[in-house]
């Protein structure tokens, strides 16, 4: 499992604004992840070999005031001083880190480029479907498409005045944010966007002027559609915290008293681990049946004798309660695979199922040899292999 801050500043913004406070433990305990993985600079990184990234620190530095921690306080000091230091300043987070701000106020929505939700509304076969995305992408722009067409404007109350004047250091009203749009702070640059991806935006923005109301009206519920869906298919975990964070505020945005908030929320706790050297953290991803079936093919290349490779067999078998039962819902329209047969990925029901039946083929058998359907589902073989050229499918891998 990797541990990434930015989930965990993520935790603390939506618990503020979806008004459920954390108890003192929990609040000691995030702070002491946040001092656990600070960089030589001070800001934080995407995960534990990552330099500072402006996107991390921000939100990061956001976290910890909300966690309590004075502005003058070491910790926050320096996170301020590193990010005053960047070549553009706050100005030039990322888009997903203006999108994050703009939701609590800390950011005109003027800044961001669109993510209309209308998108969903297209026929599945049309390019830039998010049908047709990543399994990961398209579920993240799922929940960032209902908050970006609302344009959510969460209060962080008393907060939000010092916030704004820490972060940027000018007055709040007289900054442009529409001729910040574009700007990408280098330390969190990997590829420039190029002309297709700009002009796309341009498209997006001329459209986020002339979209009817009662069309945005329409596509909104039909990506809270899709987002409960999702919640509920997946024990009210999200594929990753990353799209789960932002289902939760989109459901929060829609009905405060939504009855899949609370469990949703719940939900997130899957993802958490705590200790007391580095406190509590979110992982951004993991899957019991993936790292199971590497460490065992690694046992299998070995030369280990008959009792080794006995125990690794039935090790192999263990996640056959996560080789997964019929999919809970319909999976098509919550942008999901039917994944009868697949190996568990992340405790919910999404698949692992290639490196799984590798194992399985390595020692000689296992939960998906012979080609049987476990579970009464589809043979595993036929769902790995279907996966290629579908860019529908529904989130089962990571390919």
């Amino acid at each position: 499992m990797v541990w990434c801050p930015i989930i965990t500043a993520q935790y603390v913004i939506v618990r503020t604004v979806v008004g459920r406070p954390l108890d003192d433990a929990a609040r000691a305990a995030l702070r002491r992840q946040f001092e656990a993985t600070r960089t030589r600079e001070g800001g934080w990184g995407l995960h534990p070999e990552s330099p500072a990234y402006v996107f991390v620190t921000t939100l990061s530095y956001v976290a910890l005031r909300l966690l309590g921690v004075a502005p003058d306080e070491p910790i926050a000091k320096e996170a301020r001083g590193w990010l005053k230091s960047q070549p553009g300043g706050v100005l030039a987070i990322p888009t997903w880190g203006k999108f994050w701000l703009a939701l609590i106020d800390l950011c005109d929505w003027r800044a961001v480029n669109p993510t209309p939700p209308e998108l969903f509304l297209l026929p599945t076969w049309v390019p830039v479907h998010p049908a047709r995305f990543y399994c990961h992408t398209r579920l993240i722009y799922l929940g960032m498409a209902v908050l970006a067409g609302l344009r959510v404007r969460a209060s962080l109350g008393p907060l939000t005045a010092p916030l704004r004047e820490e972060l940027y250091e000018v007055p709040y009203e007289s900054l442009d944010f529409a001729a910040h749009r574009h700007d990408v702070a280098k330390s969190d640059l990997y590829v420039w966007p190029g002309p297709l991806l700009r002009a796309l935006r341009r498209v997006l923005r001329v459209w986020e002027r002339v979209c009817p109301a009662a069309w945005r009206r329409r596509a909104v519920g039909a990506c809270l559609e899709r987002i409960r869906l999702e919640q509920r298919m997946s024990a009210w975990q999200g594929l990753s915290p990353v799209n789960g964070l932002l289902n939760c505020l989109a459901l929060w945005a829609s009905d405060p008293a939504d009855p899949d908030l609370g469990a949703s929320l719940d939900g997130l706790e899957a993802w958490r681990w705590e200790d007391e050297a580095e406190g509590r953290r979110y992982a951004g991803a993991r899957s019991n049946a993936w790292d199971t079936a590497f460490a065992l093919r690694a046992l299998a290349a070995a030369a280990v004798g008959s009792r080794e490779r006995a125990g690794a067999t039935a090790a192999l078998g263990s996640p056959r309660a996560g080789v997964s039962s019929p999919s809970p819902g319909p999976t098509e329209r919550a942008l999901r695979r039917d994944v009868r047969g697949a190996s568990d990925y992340g405790g919910a029901w999404d698949g692992d199922t290639a490196s799984h039946a590798d194992a399985a083929s390595d020692l000689g058998g296992g939960p998906h040899d012979g080609g049987g359907r476990p579970d009464g589902g589809l043979p595993a073989p036929r769902l790995a292999f279907g996966a290629w050229g579908e860019p529908r499918s529904a989130a089962d891998t990571y390919a």
